[in-house]
């Protein structure tokens, strides 16, 4: 039995818009993740993170599973969690850290 790569299979008839969109999805979708899981670590329901940050429940849900929430509203989530956003701009081997 033949195996192939998965980016052969995840590519194969794919333009390269479709593909860069498919990425951009997948990257969305880890942060939603992340987010969800760092809430849950720290033992805080959707319920209680909202009173926090006062905001609806639906609110909070939706920065978990949108994947792309505003800064304001990632800092907000974090703070409400005891974190601090830092946000850094990358490249090659520079790293510069951006205020906001």
């Amino acid at each position: 039995m033949k195996t192939h790569k998965w980016n052969d299979i995840k590519h194969r008839g794919m333009t390269p818009e479709r593909i860069a969109t498919a990425d951009r999805r997948v990257e969305e979708e880890i942060v939603a993740i992340r987010l969800r899981d760092l809430r849950e670590a720290e033992g805080v329901t959707q319920e209680e993170l909202a009173r926090r940050v006062e905001v609806a429940q639906t609110q909070v849900s939706r920065a978990e599973h949108r994947g792309n929430p505003h800064i304001d509203t990632l800092r907000r989530y974090l703070e409400a969690l005891g974190y601090e956003l830092e946000v850094m701009a990358v490249k090659k081997n520079k790293r510069i850290p951006i205020a906001l």
